[in-house]
């Protein structure tokens, strides 16, 4: 079930549905964003004026980036758009749904005047689906 629930969220950004060119854009910027932070398991150029330090993370750079990298899928699995704000979402490369109500993912916020990215966590609500009476 997990599956299927995650898969619908990919073919959802993946096939465009509903997406403009504009939207497709800022997805592409969050997803870049992560890689930038270290959260996946590609390759990138440090630049620290792209860098996102979080208040759970640990002083040291190299530390930072050791605990981060592989955490997360490097495609975006939701978006929605917000009244100030576009939230771009991530999967946890090691999403464990039992015994849960909702989705987990580790997002990307990017003010829609300025364009400022930070990265947060969000639950989304998966009200549709009992996922604790699931087996997996």
């Amino acid at each position: 079930m997990k599956k299927i629930f995650l898969l619908l969220l990919t073919l959802n950004l993946n096939l465009g549905f509903s997406q403009t060119t504009k939207e497709k854009k800022i997805i592409e910027k969050a997803e870049n964003y992560i890689k930038q932070n270290g959260y996946t398991n590609e390759e990138f150029k440090f630049d620290k004026k792209q860098f996102n330090v979080d208040i759970v993370d640990p002083d040291n750079l190299d530390e930072i980036l050791k605990k981060r990298k592989g955490r997360l899928n490097s495609k975006a699995v939701y978006f929605k758009k917000q009244d100030t704000d576009y939230i771009v979402g991530f999967e946890y490369s090691k999403l464990d749904l039992k015994e849960r109500d909702s989705i987990a993912l580790k997002a990307v916020s990017i003010d829609k005047k300025t364009g400022k990215m930070r990265i947060f966590h969000e639950n989304i609500l998966v009200p549709f689906l009992d996922l604790k009476k699931t087996n997996y």
